[in-house]
């Protein structure tokens, strides 16, 4: 019944109530384990607000990681300005299959 109900949520709302299940299994906040969505939504709530994050955290209105867990992931981001690499790796197949003519065009951002 919980899972219906869950399910009609916006995708973002249930990671959330499914994070709060998974929180509600442990009995202090070690050892807790967080899908890889969850940490996304998670690190761009501490990168947008620190210390409304802290506040989140302290209060225990949804169980978020600690800041050395944020902080581990963040450390294997690479930020830089431009395209990433991979981005013209997926292009170019499809632009292989195009028309000469057809092959120019402007990326907007």
């Amino acid at each position: 019944m919980i899972d219906e109900a869950v399910a009609e949520l916006p995708p973002a709302q249930q990671q959330a109530v499914r994070a709060c299940f998974n929180a509600s299994t442990r009995k202090g906040p070690s050892g807790r384990r967080y899908t890889i969505e969850w940490v996304y939504e998670c690190m761009l709530m501490r990168i947008k607000s620190p210390k409304l994050y802290q506040h989140i955290r302290e209060k225990n209105i949804l169980p978020l990681p600690c800041n050395s867990v944020i902080r581990g992931y963040l450390k294997n981001f690479s930020g830089a300005y431009g395209f990433h690499p991979q981005t013209f790796e997926m292009l170019k197949p499809k632009c292989e299959e195009l028309e000469p003519q057809k092959r120019r065009g402007k990326v907007l951002l």
